[in-house]
């Protein structure tokens, strides 16, 4: 049988319990808002980066403006060598040719290693 005291002391310990329960949901929530909160940060961090080497990869590109003038001078060398082939000059001209590949080969590999390490200076 109900008394008051025991329907009071009933409906208190429910409210107390009801608290309980509020207080624990309402810490998950803020833990999961703590959560989701550092995520979000932790994603839109890697977003900007992201947007940075975007808007960096221009830079790290060869132009055509100085492909195209590597590739003139490249040009101009080669007609060179194919002029005094063709003109015979016997063995100082095949030495001269070798020199001036050569100096090519070296003059493409140090305008590819310029290129790279400007792609790599990032």
């Amino acid at each position: 049988m109900w008394t008051h005291e025991t329907l009071l002391r009933h409906l208190v310990a429910v409210m107390d319990e009801r608290d309980r329960r509020y207080d624990e949901r309402f810490d998950a929530q803020a833990v999961a808002l703590t959560k989701a909160e550092a995520s979000t940060e932790r994603r839109l961090e890697l977003l900007n980066e992201f947007k940075e080497l975007a808007a960096q990869k221009d830079d790290n590109f060869v132009t055509k403006d100085v492909l195209s003038r590597a590739e003139t001078s490249i040009d101009t060398r080669l007609k060179k060598l194919e002029s005094r082939n063709d003109i015979g000059e016997g063995a100082r001209t095949s030495r001269f040719a070798m020199w001036l590949w050569f100096s090519i080969g070296f003059s493409i590999a140090g305008a590819l290693f310029a290129a790279a390490a400007r792609a790599l200076k990032l």
